[in-house]
């Protein structure tokens, strides 16, 4: 039966859990019944109880037109169930095989061929067969029991996870974030504070020394320059600081140098970030066996000159990434030119001084 026949008899039901197999194996699963009891329209006897599964939409009735009601001569003065057999309404209650048998009577009437026959029940005459309304080579509609697809808690996080986090880029490109498994809290610890007080005694120090200070400010000016740190949002901060590690900076100063050595993050550009080098895509999804094979087509020079973004050509498609995440492989030179000028390619190494500020 239907739950919205179920909701208006305000039948109590009780949880189960079943699965209905349909035509082309199709699976519906149960989870509530109910108690009902079936009597013919006129009387209140005989009656019939039964336990009936309870479902969102059971069937459509057929045909799904009433236009096709024809006069059947062998169907006169019946009493049937259904006076109404050729409306479009909703059908809330199907009865199974095991209940079927018990509501049979004798007394059968039939008609000509292609004509539907009816049957003698408890509750009245019921008829069933074909119309002879439909017209060769017409669509033929077949019952079907209704199904929702359902998924399973990773499944939906993952549909959930597409339509929070992908975008079109201007190139007409969809990207999405990959998802990750978000498993139990694990507790780091408190580090915010020690890293605070390592910066804090540094700079204590260097109140001392105003010239060693000036140089220092300086480097870590041009270290968030260069986009390399940047300050974290207050409304980016976390609200639980023991699942965030922060690390603590130390500042050496070497005695035996006039002033601060100091090497900041990408001072050196990789040297193998040539056009038409040969390179791996890194990709943490799968082993590297499986990464994309594909050629450096264009260096792309940041605001210090260096390059750390290269456009990468692969069999599939182009894409853009940072040289940390390319695996490069020891091509001799010679075949890579050889095989980048088949292509139209040019395998100079990227000269960071003669690249426009528009590629920048």
């Amino acid at each position: 039966m239907t739950q919205n026949l179920a909701q208006s008899l305000r039948l109590p039901k009780v949880r189960t859990s079943i699965s209905v197999t349909g035509i082309g194996e199709t699976h519906t699963s149960v989870r509530q019944a109910a108690l009902i009891t079936i009597t013919p329209s006129a009387s209140d006897t005989p009656a019939y109880s039964t336990s009936a599964l309870v479902l969102k939409s059971l069937t459509r009735y057929l045909p799904n037109r009433s236009s096709f009601r024809i006069q059947w001569p062998h169907l006169k003065d019946l009493n049937l169930v259904d006076q109404n057999f050729a409306e479009s309404d909703p059908i809330d209650v199907l009865i199974g095989a095991d209940s079927f048998g018990a509501l049979i009577l004798d007394g059968v009437r039939k008609g000509a061929a292609n004509k539907p026959i009816a049957q003698n029940t408890v509750l009245g005459w019921i008829i069933s067969g074909p119309t002879g309304g439909e017209r060769p080579g017409q669509r033929i509609d077949v019952e079907e029991i209704s199904h929702t697809t359902q998924l399973t808690p990773e499944d939906q996080a993952c549909e959930d996870h597409f339509l929070r986090t992908h975008y079109q880029n201007p190139d007409g490109r969809y990207v999405v974030r990959l998802p990750f498994k978000n498993g139990p809290s694990i507790s780091i610890g408190e580090s915010r504070n020690s890293a605070l007080q390592n910066y804090l005694r540094a700079e204590n120090r260097l109140k001392q020394e105003p010239t060693k200070a000036a140089e220092y400010h300086a480097f870590l000016k041009e270290y968030a320059d260069l986009e390399h740190m940047q300050r974290v949002p207050d409304n980016e901060k976390p609200s639980d600081p023991t699942q965030i590690v922060f690390i603590p900076h130390h500042a050496v100063f070497w005695k035996s140098s006039a002033t601060i050595r100091q090497r900041p993050k990408w001072r050196v550009a990789h040297e193998s970030a040539k056009v038409g080098q040969m390179v791996l895509m890194q990709n943490a999804l799968a082993p590297p066996c499986r990464w994309e094979l594909g050629r450096i087509t264009a260096c792309h020079p940041g605001v210090d000159g260096l390059t750390q973004v290269v456009t990468v050509k692969t069999a599939r498609s182009q894409y853009k990434r940072p040289i940390v995440k390319l695996c490069f492989l020891p091509i001799d030179i010679n075949f890579s030119q050889s095989s980048a000028m088949a292509d139209g390619v040019n395998t100079e190494p990227c000269n960071e001084g003669e690249v426009d500020d528009d590629q920048m």
